[in-house]
């Protein structure tokens, strides 16, 4: 651009010379010349640029960069992404996210409470995979027992949970992902004794979505898994008239889940669901896939006696074997159970 110089003098003329300096400047106006100061102050007057940038360059890290071919500035920017989550500018592919979800080790979570993720109506789903930032997700937390123990903490890295929905011995969790992978931890705290009372569900009127419930034979309760294949006979309960009064730490709850008119059955221990399907007898499987093949059972009970049968396969109950005391997989041929739940 082009500049006016404006000169003042900073010297002193001796002897027709000007020497020295000084520490501040002195304009005088009509003075003698050997008073003078003189000092020189350049004005510089430029153009603005009208930019004209080159290709963006990803930067890897959700930005952008690119260049002005005129005057040669650099400038920086965020990426914005499209719907299939690509930059609109770069081109540069949007990360994904982790979600992770961890107990706490000191609460022995397995048989303090499990969790699922579900959808804003509440509906089990897929656990979620790798996920965008800006995707909403829900996560339920339930106590097994909740008579003795609660949900002490739920905490998120790189995001806010928010409680959506509770009741008795659960909560839903709404979050956002956020710009970075997110750890759930859930810790459950110790709140009373096991004094909790199990009653015998007698009709079908009684079973909904959710219930906590096991699985009985005349006192005796399905315990832990044997062999990977089916049920103990735990007889270490307490029972009263038509209820259990306590419940030994040694069995299986479950939790029943809405399948249309059906249901599925969701091992709290195992957190996963029983696949009845075999033919073997007394054969279980598990699966934490909902979507599974033969985890929909019918459910239907008499004077409170359960028949509960794979609707994919035929002649397929879960039952009990009293000459090998066992709960399992069978052809109709041994002893149909009683389901005790809390309500």
């Amino acid at each position: 651009g082009d500049s006016n110089t404006i000169t003042v003098d900073t010297g002193t003329l001796t002897g027709g010379n000007w020497n020295g300096s000084a520490e501040s400047v002195t304009f005088t106006i009509g003075g003698s010349k050997g008073n003078r100061r003189l000092a020189k102050i350049e004005v510089v007057y430029t153009e603005p640029c009208d930019h004209e940038y080159g290709e963006a360059t990803p930067n890897g890290d959700g930005t952008h960069s690119k260049t002005c071919t005129i005057c040669g500035e650099t400038v920086t920017e965020d990426c914005t992404y499209n719907e299939e989550h690509k930059c609109s500018v770069c081109g540069y592919a949007e990360p994904t996210r982790t979600v992770t979800v961890n107990f706490d080790e000191t609460n022995e979570s397995s048989t303090f409470g499990n969790y699922q993720w579900v959808n804003e109506n509440g509906d089990v789903v897929e656990a979620p995979g790798d996920v965008y930032a800006g995707t909403v997700l829900y996560l339920k937390v339930s106590v097994n027992d909740y008579a003795t123990h609660t949900i002490s903490e739920v905490k998120a890295t790189d995001t806010t949970l928010t409680v959506v929905s509770e009741d008795d011995g659960s909560k839903t969790y709404k979050f956002v992902v956020g710009t970075g992978d997110i750890t759930i931890t859930i810790a459950f705290e110790e709140v009373g004794v096991a004094t909790k009372t199990w009653k015998l569900v007698t009709v079908n009127e009684q079973l909904y979505d959710g219930m906590q419930f096991v699985m009985v034979y005349k006192e005796i309760v399905a315990g832990s898994v044997v062999s990977n294949k089916y049920y103990s006979a735990d007889k270490s309960s307490v029972f009263g008239t038509d209820e259990i009064t306590t419940l030994a730490d040694t069995v299986t709850t479950f939790t029943l889940k809405a399948s249309g008119t059906n249901w599925q059955i969701f091992d709290n221990v195992q957190q996963k669901y029983i696949v009845n399907g075999s033919t073997s007898n007394a054969t279980l499987s598990w699966n934490a896939d909902a979507t599974t093949k033969h985890t929909i059972f019918s459910i239907d009970i008499v004077d409170g006696e359960a028949e509960i049968k794979c609707t994919t396969q035929n002649n397929q109950y879960l039952q009990y074997n009293a000459s090998s005391p066992r709960f399992g997989n069978y052809k109709g041929t041994m002893q149909n159970v009683c389901i005790y739940a809390y309500m």
